[in-house]
């Protein structure tokens, strides 16, 4: 995605990507952006980005490789029974992502005062130019807290998150969870992101983090 959106941005004079990214640029030459990563995560990747993702390529789903995790809470209700999805591992591992985050959010504020709220309210959309009514992905923190970049992400609205995943969010990065969580203690079968780009041969498997500022 990224290699074309660039060579359209080159090759137009104006845009609605163009003019995100101006905005991103204005306000870190006004020093008003706390982060620059968060910058572009709200202008750029899921704003131009994903406009360029769904519009011109037509993609139903952008994937990124984020250290979070998004509950869509919508995802089996709404789901046509006879779409394309339903009989694709997409759709299976959509399924039980789903079913675990929901399990987790429940677990983790049942019996505390914001569970009602959480659960049952403001979880739709208040933009004006928004008319989907269904409820809005809930933004989580990724397994590997060392790793985490939900702050990075903040900034994004909701709505610009309904058809995005994060197939990285459930895992480490680089050691195995039971050293990183010890919610998963004894669960030996959970890999790393390293272990499996080392079992797939990925030429970076062992390259050294990138890091934000």
């Amino acid at each position: 995605v990224f290699e074309p959106f660039i060579e359209s941005l080159s090759s137009s004079s104006s845009s609605s990507e163009g003019d995100d990214i101006s905005t991103n640029n204005g306000h870190q030459q006004q020093l008003t952006m706390p982060n620059p990563d968060y910058g572009c995560n709200t202008y750029i990747k899921f704003g131009a980005m994903k406009d360029y993702a769904t519009k011109t390529l037509k993609a139903d789903y952008v994937a990124t490789g984020h250290y979070a995790q998004l509950w869509h809470r919508d995802y089996l209700t709404s789901l046509d029974k006879q779409s394309k999805y339903c009989k694709s591992p997409f759709h299976e591992w959509m399924v039980e992502t789903t079913q675990s985050l929901e399990r987790q959010v429940i677990d983790s504020i049942a019996g505390r005062p914001e569970e009602d709220w959480i659960l049952n309210n403001h979880t739709q959309s208040s933009s004006d130019d928004d008319d989907d009514v269904r409820p809005l992905p809930m933004l989580l923190a990724g397994k590997d807290r060392s790793k985490d970049q939900t702050y990075f992400l903040s900034g994004v609205k909701g709505t610009a998150l309904r058809n995005v995943i994060f197939p990285l969010g459930h895992l480490a990065k680089s050691q195995p969870a039971t050293q990183v969580n010890s919610n998963n203690s004894g669960d030996d079968s959970y890999q790393s992101v390293r272990n499996i780009a080392q079992q797939a041969n990925i030429p970076t498997a062992s390259k050294r983090d990138s890091m934000g500022i």
